[in-house]
């Protein structure tokens, strides 16, 4: 019998690990970009988001089923009605619990049941609702629906967590399909996407040079040969598009080779580019692959029984249709005219392409299907086998069936997102009622769409705002410095994994459009007019360039940087101006202001009555202890320690790949 305790332990560990340290990150930035005086304070929207209820005005079953379709938990307004709390003080309630909780979850695995999960999700999801264009990244809503499979993957309690439970090959099938649904989009995105460099293999020196915030690695990345880059693009789709229907292939075999490509892939991501916890989550997708006989290690591999006749001609048969389609879509084996005897070049054209995605899309669904049903039978069986009386057989087969119905839901709900971000519009093997459904439960992020890296925006240099302040408009001009994304050109690209700084990622975005686009940035820039000490505190305080009082005067101008190819001088960029961004404004230009104060993001009584707020009660004045003591240490420190701390079983866990 096939068991799947260990894999689940594994798979909760790896969530909670990327749970503390999401939340932890944010902590760190909440004053700044949620407080009272912040960039995009949260207190405006949190009485929107806390409209519907389990209260309804109509009456009967249909009044009811509306109210749970619009039913929003919200749990920020508890710490102003109970605590006294200010909004972005209940955030930061929110992740010091969340972080503490998850660590404590990842290093004690029997801690990991199902109610702590589920608060785990709604502290994540409430500061989500009012995150703004901060939160609201892929890698957010994602952990969001990992979140809300991890409630269903844990055991109601934590005794019975070393315990089989027929309905493990259910939940981890989920787990599975969005781990499917997630890549397969990311690959065939990129193609959908017209992107010209997808479709030349020349995307990566673009990719390492124009991507959010690069790293060190990613410079060295950049000058390997064009060969190279163009070989790795293409290895890039194997892994992404035809290996993903490796996910559910029926041996072991199989799945392992998908399996240790995928974290491959990943570990090259994470080495070349600060992906936050993004990529720790992927591979904690991944662990969904495995069974418990991937853990066996010592005495008891040694007595495993030897694989089949019929598993070793699907072994082979599937490693032979993967290499065959490998060199019939990606390569031309020509040999005239050409000093290399395997070119890479895709094969195929746009219109093949988007007929390709129309045709497995669908047929991915099927295979999703035959995979539940699969589960389904399995998930019975064990339930059979390992029933010792009646009345627990009864009970087993009844929770295998409930488990079986919520699997299907979850599986019709994600069908649509999933074909709707391809460019499908019909939805096959699904109810005609499960698109609308999904939209009346859309507020949840259940389910989502993905697509990563979908297009090269930095072709021709990546787009970089410079902020510059000046106590006169002739100038001279002194430019702010950030502590993450690049900006002096003798500044090495840093590694801050798994630390996410929102304020930086976002800059990237801005610099992509106009300031008229991104409102949040005339905000930030009215808040270095203020010497706001929180927003000062998300930027590079040791380079201020003018520590004692703030500049008269702030613009933005948009510069296009390059790698350069030594770095004999010291110099990992070049740069060039291309125009100016943002105009010089000043602390009392009242257009500025009345703007600011359309959105929400200005209002006196309410910076008046958080800085004259003098009375702190005993959960403030904790708060305000814990914040002090934290700002003594750097972010990533701070986050590398917590990785450290409760990681001890986790990379346990991960040996036993290895033994």
């Amino acid at each position: 019998m096939v068991e799947y305790h260990r894999t689940r332990g594994l798979f909760l560990r790896g969530v909670t690990f990327c749970y503390a340290v999401a939340f932890l990150s944010l902590y760190i930035q909440i004053p700044g970009l949620y407080g009272p005086r912040g960039i995009l304070p949260a207190e405006p929207h949190v009485s929107k988001g806390t409209k519907h209820g389990f209260l309804w005005t109509q009456s009967g079953w249909n009044g009811f089923l509306d109210a749970v379709m619009k039913w929003n938990p919200q749990l920020l307004p508890l710490g102003q009605n109970y605590l006294g709390l200010q909004v972005h003080e209940t955030m930061e309630v929110f992740c010091l619990l969340g972080a503490t909780l998850a660590a404590f979850m990842t290093f004690w695995t029997t801690l990991c049941n199902r109610l702590l999960f589920v608060l785990l999700w709604l502290f994540y999801k409430s500061m989500f609702d009012v995150g703004q264009t901060f939160l609201w990244f892929q890698w957010d809503t994602l952990l969001l629906e990992v979140g809300f499979l991890s409630i269903l993957v844990a055991p109601v309690r934590s005794q019975r967590f070393h315990l089989t439970r027929p309905w493990d090959v259910m939940t981890l099938g989920l787990v599975r399909w969005l781990l499917f649904r997630m890549m397969f989009a990311s690959g065939c995105v990129k193609l959908i996407s017209k992107c010209p460099t997808w479709w030349g293999l020349t995307a990566l020196p673009v990719h390492f040079e124009s991507q959010c915030l690069p790293t060190y690695l990613s410079w060295f990345a950049f000058q390997a040969p064009e060969y190279f880059h163009k070989l790795s693009v293409v290895g890039t789709y194997i892994i992404e598009i035809p290996m993903t229907f490796l996910f559910f292939a029926p041996t072991k075999f199989l799945r392992q080779l998908t399996f240790w490509a995928q974290i491959k892939l990943m570990v090259i991501i994470m080495l070349t580019g600060n992906y936050n916890f993004f990529n720790f989550l992927y591979i904690a997708l991944c662990f969904s692959l495995m069974d418990d006989s991937w853990l066996e290690y010592g005495p008891r591999r040694s007595y495993r029984s030897a694989p089949s006749i019929i598993s070793m001609i699907m072994n082979v048969l599937g490693f032979l249709a993967l290499i065959l389609s490998i060199g019939y879509f990606f390569f031309d084996i020509g040999l005239s005219g050409s000093s290399i005897p395997i070119v890479p070049k895709l094969q195929f054209n746009y219109a093949q392409f988007i007929d390709f995605v129309s045709e497995s899309s669908k047929l991915s669904v099927a295979v999703g299907w035959a995979f539940l049903a699969w589960n389904s039978l399995q998930a019975l069986q064990i339930a059979l086998r390992t029933s010792r009386s009646l009345f627990g057989g009864l009970i087993n087969i009844l929770f295998t069936n409930l488990f079986v119905f919520l699997s299907a839901f979850m599986f019709c709900l994600s069908v649509p997102t999933f074909l709707r971000g391809l460019g499908v519009n019909e939805y096959p093997y699904i109810p005609t009622n499960v698109p609308q459904i999904g939209n009346s439960l859309g507020h949840l992020h259940l389910t989502s769409s993905y697509g990563l890296f979908r297009s090269m925006t930095g072709v021709g240099g990546r787009p970089e705002l410079i902020i510059e302040g000046s106590n006169s408009m002739k100038g001279p001009w002194r430019e702010y410095n950030f502590l993450y994304k690049p900006g002096a050109l003798d500044c090495a690209p840093k590694m801050m994994l798994p630390h996410q700084p929102r304020l930086d990622w976002q800059l990237w975005f801005a610099a992509l459009g106009s300031y008229q686009q991104n409102p949040w940035f005339i905000s930030l820039v009215y808040r270095i007019l203020q010497n706001e000490h929180d927003v000062l505190n998300l930027m590079d305080k040791e380079l201020n360039p003018f520590p004692d009082r703030p500049p008269k005067f702030v613009r933005a101008q948009l510069y296009h940087y390059h790698f350069t190819q030594s770095i004999r001088d010291r110099h990992f960029w070049s740069r060039d101006l291309k125009h100016e961004y943002l105009p010089p404004i000043s602390l009392d230009s009242q257009e500025i202001i009345q703007y600011l104060k359309s959105i929400n993001v200005l209002d006196e009584a309410r910076e008046r009555r958080s800085k004259n707020s003098t009375l702190r009660n005993p959960i403030q004045s904790i708060l305000d202890v814990i914040r002090g003591s934290i700002q003594t240490v750097s972010d990533r420190v701070l986050i590398w320690s917590l990785c450290f701390v409760c990681t001890g079983p986790y990379l346990a866990g991960l040996s036993y790949l290895f033994i």
